[in-house]
């Protein structure tokens, strides 16, 4: 399935490792169900997995403070509604239980975006000790992420030769949509 995903499907590392992780926690619970092969899932082993990753607090012996975001929960849905139709389509299971799986619809605008005060961003920016090299680098990483708006993997995996200081720019291409993007280099 590892393989499907990635040559057919052509997942991201990034996506393809979440989807490894779900689907091991998805095995992990049909093995405490006593389901020995795959084609011995049921429509209701698939309606409990779905129940206890969405609705409950605590997991095994994992404590969580909150539920998951909708958003994770239509992920992990469709992540074995796709692992389910893979099997299908290798003759694994006999009957398609993918459609037995709830549609789950999150709008994109679901979640309130975060914005940070402005007052705020001064006095954090104003807190940083430019003084020594660790905190002129934590400076720079702070105008970054609160100026520019870059990712935090972006910054991370951010070269010097992708500074252009001649032309006052930045350009990298994004980790997360692998899309290329050029922003100003502030006079800070």
């Amino acid at each position: 399935y590892v393989h499907y995903c990635r040559d057919r499907l052509q997942l991201r590392p990034g996506t393809l490792h979440e989807r490894k992780t779900e689907l091991t926690i998805f095995l992990d619970f049909l093995h405490s169900r006593k389901a020995r092969s795959l084609d011995q899932i049921q429509p209701l082993d698939l309606s409990d997995f779905i129940t206890t990753r969405a609705d409950l607090p605590v997991i095994g012996k994992i404590r969580r403070d909150r539920w998951l975001e909708p958003k994770t929960v239509a992920r992990i849905v469709s992540d074995i509604r796709s692992f389910l139709r893979f099997l299908t389509m290798r003759g694994i299971l006999q009957k398609d239980l993918s459609a037995t799986l709830p549609q789950i619809r999150v709008p994109r605008d679901a979640k309130i975006p975060s914005v940070w005060d402005q007052e705020l961003i001064v006095r954090l920016l104003e807190a940083v000790d430019r003084s020594s090299v660790k905190g002129k680098r934590d400076y720079a990483i702070l105008l970054l992420a609160c100026r520019l708006g870059l990712r935090a993997g972006d910054i991370r995996t951010l070269k010097l030769d992708q500074l252009h200081w001649e032309d006052s720019t930045i350009e990298i291409t994004q980790s997360k949509t692998s899309t290329p993007l050029r922003l100003p280099l502030t006079s800070e």
